[in-house]
């Protein structure tokens, strides 16, 4: 028994050895865990700039989109007033065309004067053509 009889004198120093063996081990622990937490505030303040970064460029980007989808209703509006000006513009051509080619059809079935001469006949399709322009 003369280990246990040694701790049993030595009680009171192995007590206080353990109790500073703990807080030493305590002090430690917060001085990691004070290491830990400052790294986390670090990390935390560093995300809190990147996220303003980050905030600002979608309200950017926001501004950008809306500016070229008004950009867009404008093209679309302009090509839409282009669009029925030429459609207009296509119809009086085809009618224009259309009164040319009658005229042309009409120059073209005009008989020549029989037994005459090609300018006698040229001649009379000219006449035609100013008794049909005053008209």
């Amino acid at each position: 028994m003369g280990f246990l009889s040694i701790l049993w004198e030595y009680k009171s120093l192995i007590a206080i050895g353990l109790l500073s063996l703990a807080l030493a081990s305590m002090y430690a622990y917060t001085g990691i865990v004070k290491k830990d937490r400052d790294a986390a505030v670090s990390l935390s303040n560093s995300l809190k700039g990147e996220l303003k970064i980050s905030q600002a460029s979608v309200k950017t980007l926001e501004i950008s989109i809306k500016d070229q989808n008004t950009k867009i209703e404008l093209f679309e509006a302009d090509a839409e007033k282009r669009l029925s000006g030429n459609q207009e513009n296509l119809d009086k051509a085809n009618t224009t065309a259309s009164v040319i080619k009658k005229q042309a059809d009409d120059l073209l079935k005009r008989q020549p004067i029989k037994e005459t001469t090609s300018c006698a006949n040229a001649n009379e399709l000219i006449n035609g053509e100013v008794r049909d322009a005053n008209k």
